[in-house]
């Protein structure tokens, strides 16, 4: 038995090869009830190949595609750094999950368009929109912390009942900005 944070656990062991009695440890990940039934039905029907794994399915069109830029240009000096997979303003930069990765790489596709809720779940989680979008709000909240703590240009506007765009921010008097 190991243990990871605490948390005792078993690691999973997997023969070398075919009618090998050695074995080696074997990954374990945790997937949602929908992903595993997809993967058990590409295994049932005889799938030969490899699986990619990824974290975003602009992930997946880009390691499909073989060009994985190392980092993109972006609006307003603000830029992704896929590598450290962070935002940069600057000379500030901030770590991103792969969801506030994924998020704000789609919004950046575009900057202004309103992307909906169906469209955002869709390209940052890979599933279908079925109408609560509490996971993308969560997302949204820690993202706009972290554009702010860089003080990046930009803000995260919701279109109320539709989705949501990438908005300049424009300076008022006094200093304070606000979203155009």
């Amino acid at each position: 038995m190991t243990a990871t944070d605490g948390i005792p656990s078993r690691v999973p062991a997997a023969p070398v090869s075919e009618g090998s009695t050695e074995t080696e440890p074997a990954m374990v990940v945790v997937l949602s009830e929908a992903t595993a039934g997809h993967l058990a039905s590409l295994a049932g029907a005889g799938w030969p190949g490899t699986v990619l794994v990824v974290g975003s399915v602009a992930e997946a069109r880009e390691a499909l595609a073989g060009d994985v830029p190392e980092r993109l240009p972006q609006p307003g000096g603000l830029r992704l750094d896929a590598d450290s997979r962070s935002v940069v303003h600057a000379p500030e930069s901030e770590q991103l999950t792969p969801l506030e990765y994924g998020l704000l790489e789609a919004l950046l596709a575009d900057p202004g368009r309103v992307l909906s809720f169906a469209d955002l779940t869709s390209t940052v989680w890979g599933t279908t929109y079925t109408g609560d979008c509490s996971h993308l709000h969560a997302v949204v909240r820690r993202l706009r912390v972290k554009l702010e703590a860089i003080s990046a240009p930009v803000h995260l506007a919701a279109v109320r009942g539709v989705g949501f765009r990438l908005a300049p921010l424009a300076p008022l008097r006094g200093g304070a900005l606000r979203s155009l």
